[in-house]
């Protein structure tokens, strides 16, 4: 499968030179609903008790408050304590909103050829209700052990269950978005890439963000989007992957495509 990453210039050149993608502290992503969409949805269902049935009544209601209060905790906090990373790609190779919010440029990537594990967005609610049930119960019956076995404290396999479950809510997002067709590289603090963290500038802040290598064999092309000097930034795109593909000696060159969409002047 074909995946692409929009972004500028600058930061194709940074991929492609030194094989490295950034993952972005969520927290600080463009859009300001990520992850709390899907944590108020399974909040919903556990201030219901959707999943009491599902569960032995000798550690229901103690697993289900657990991650009740949990969850809220990180809401109210805006997830601060509990970092997640996240790098985006879509499988629309040439959409005008991608273009427009990220940048004039695309990385294609071949997903077979990377060794990482991308999950694919959920936008529609019915599907994520349904993934949520399931992870949830599977979250809440390990939790629910660990605070038997262990006099109300949670071990590895509850930790680790209830660290998955917030993954797995940073992989639903709102319906307005999928036209995006996003799929996500999601890392916390259980990755070893997460041991360093690093900042960049936006504007008048500082944006913490890891990074995870990328073989520079998973890139087939970069795709040029519509600009005022789309001519000329083709060229020189052209020029610089040609000799990179060189230098590098790729067994099949780096491919630079031109969007047909046309350009409109503001």
């Amino acid at each position: 499968m074909q995946l692409f990453h929009y972004t500028d210039a600058s930061a194709v050149k940074a991929i492609l030179e030194l094989g490295k993608m950034r993952l972005t502290d969520m927290r600080f992503l463009n859009d300001s609903e990520e992850v709390s969409h899907a944590t108020k949805m399974l909040l919903a269902d556990l201030q219901n008790g959707t999943f009491l049935h599902r569960l032995s009544e000798d550690y229901a209601e103690t697993s289900s408050s657990h991650v009740l209060s949990g969850l809220s905790v990180l809401l109210e906090n805006k997830f601060s304590g509990h970092p997640l990373y996240s790098m985006s790609f879509s499988e629309a190779p040439d959409l005008l909103s991608q273009w427009r919010s990220y940048g004039s440029y695309a990385i294609e990537i071949s997903k077979d050829k990377w060794d990482v594990f991308l999950t694919r967005c959920i936008y529609d609610d019915k599907k994520a209700k349904n993934l949520l049930f399931s992870r949830a119960v599977e979250a809440l019956r390990e939790i629910g052990r660990d605070q038997r076995t262990y006099a109300g404290e949670l071990k590895y396999r509850g930790t680790e269950s209830y660290m998955d479950l917030v993954k797995v809510l940073a992989s639903i997002k709102h319906s307005g978005f999928a036209e995006e067709k996003e799929w996500r590289l999601l890392l916390d603090s259980r990755s070893e890439h997460a041991d360093v963290v690093q900042y960049r500038v936006r504007s008048d802040m500082l944006i913490p963000f890891i990074e995870v290598d990328m073989p520079l064999e998973c890139v087939d092309a970069i795709h040029v989007g519509p600009m005022k000097y789309q001519d000329m930034a083709y060229e020189s795109m052209l020029e610089y992957a040609q000799q990179l593909s060189h230098f590098r000696g790729l067994e099949k060159p780096i491919k630079v495509v031109k969007s047909p969409i046309p350009y409109r002047p503001a």
